[in-house]
């Protein structure tokens, strides 16, 4: 009797997770490990996210933000420096701009992307 080729794989897959699940339990049970409690976030009603306070400072681009830009901005230019503020970025200067870029930092401001909710900075200069 020739055995069933598909037992044999899911018995070895079997065999697999419970090797792992053990070696799971080992290191859970170690007490040299140290780790954080993280803080859950509730963002809206079924979105949820874990807060890692160290991010914002390892990663400031990576920091959750909500901005809403004031009236006086009306230029891209403007509106990137007001989302860097107080990040520790800033644009460069004009003269260390290249042409282009320039060009595009003196567009008007579409309204559409004056509100951003619960988006990373980096994202919200992707925008």
């Amino acid at each position: 009797m020739k055995p069933n080729p598909n037992y044999l794989t899911g018995l070895c897959c079997i065999v697999c997770c419970l090797s792992s699940l053990s070696k799971a339990n080992e290191i859970n049970n170690d007490t040299s490990l140290v780790v954080e409690p993280r803080e859950l976030k509730k963002l809206a009603r079924y979105t949820n996210t874990f807060v890692d306070h160290n991010v914002s400072q390892a990663m400031p681009l990576k920091t959750v933000v909500s901005i809403t830009l004031p009236n006086p901005i009306y230029r891209v230019s403007q509106a990137i420096n007001y989302a860097l503020s107080g990040s520790g970025y800033e644009l460069l200067t004009p003269a260390n701009t290249h042409e282009n870029t320039r060009t595009m930092y003196d567009l008007p401001l579409p309204k559409i992307h004056r509100t951003f909710h619960q988006q990373t900075l980096e994202s919200v200069l992707k925008i």
